[in-house]
């Protein structure tokens, strides 16, 4: 018993030393994103009128 508990804490451990190191990534993902939309309306005020 203590030993699944020990495997699954360590997994979750694991688990969130991934996502913490993927934070920054997925942050830089969506500010990338962010401002290609920006730049797409921009793009699109600027061509439509």
């Amino acid at each position: 018993m203590v030993e699944i508990l020990d495997t699954i804490m360590e997994s979750f451990a694991t688990a969130i030393g991934t996502m913490i190191k993927w934070i920054p990534a997925i942050i830089a993902a969506l500010i990338i994103l962010l401002i290609g939309w920006f730049a797409g309306k921009l793009a699109g005020k600027i061509i439509g009128t």
